[in-house]
């Protein structure tokens, strides 16, 4: 349950070498050392490099890659599932099993996240915490199509104040606008989910005026099936804050007869 950086710590140990002596002067030792501790990213070019010039081998290298991202992934599934089923208990759990891991700064961040969320007392979260997910986002100038500082935006939009949560958003809508279907499908599902956290923000915010830009996002969203889910979500708020509550309790009904009675707890109330 190791990222790329973490990985790359334990070869190094491995051969008893500083940090210096491993990277050599590929790239600086500096931005090494935050590239084994999660904090930035290395490009393929360099990470080559690198394994070549301390002869490791690319292939077992990728393999052992490949097996702590399955193993990261699997973690984080149970630990979602775990929150929307409200199943304290095994949240509490896998938080103790991530914590005690080798498993990457975000997913630690998250799960610290979705136990405080569960706990309700995601305001309460250590000004460290909150220092550490702005680091995230602001060591890299493009945030926006930064995979690690999407998916911890999303998991922690309930920790900011709404005006520099508006600020933020406004950052991706800015920077997605008219051309959104054209990224991956794993950056448009990303995208779509934290236009819905950002609609619930302005539901409990009561900010009624301030949903337009996550409208525009979703139907921005290519017309696939597997974001379809999004449209039918960003339809429920929109009558919702029309007061259309009628149109609401279609779309409710349509999520419970479909298995998502849990997932519709979630959505704001009908009077």
């Amino acid at each position: 349950m190791k990222n790329i950086g973490q990985i790359l710590k334990k070869e190094r140990k491995i051969r008893g070498l500083t940090q210096e002596e491993f990277v050599k002067e590929i790239i600086s030792e500096s931005y090494y050392s935050k590239v084994e501790r999660g904090l930035n990213e290395i490009s393929a070019k360099d990470l080559f490099a690198i394994l070549d010039h301390n002869n490791i081998s690319e292939e077992e290298f990728i393999s052992k890659l490949h097996d702590s991202k399955d193993s990261e992934k699997d973690l984080e599934i149970e630990l979602l599932q775990a929150f929307y089923h409200k199943n304290i208990k095994e949240i509490n759990n896998i938080f103790e099993t991530i914590s005690n891991s080798n498993c990457s700064e975000r997913l630690k961040l998250t799960a610290l996240i979705v136990q405080a969320q569960s706990q309700n007392r995601i305001k309460t979260l250590s000004k460290k915490v909150r220092s550490r997910i702005n680091i995230i986002f602001f060591e890299n100038k493009e945030w926006e199509i930064d995979i690690t500082a999407l998916q911890l935006f999303c998991n922690s939009m309930l920790l900011f104040d709404f005006e520099e949560l508006n600020d933020r958003f406004y950052q991706l809508w800015n920077f997605y606008n008219c051309k959104l279907d054209k990224y991956s499908f794993h950056i448009q599902k990303l995208i779509g989910t934290i236009c819905i956290n950002f609609l619930q923000n302005c539901y409990l915010n009561n900010k009624h005026n301030d949903v337009e830009l996550a409208y525009n996002l979703i139907n921005q969203l290519a017309p696939i099936p597997d974001l379809g889910m999004f449209q039918i979500v960003k339809n429920y708020y929109l009558f919702w804050f029309k007061k259309d509550f009628t149109q609401c309790r279609i779309i409710k009904d349509f999520l419970i007869k479909n298995k998502l009675k849990l997932f519709t707890n979630n959505l704001p109330p009908l009077n």
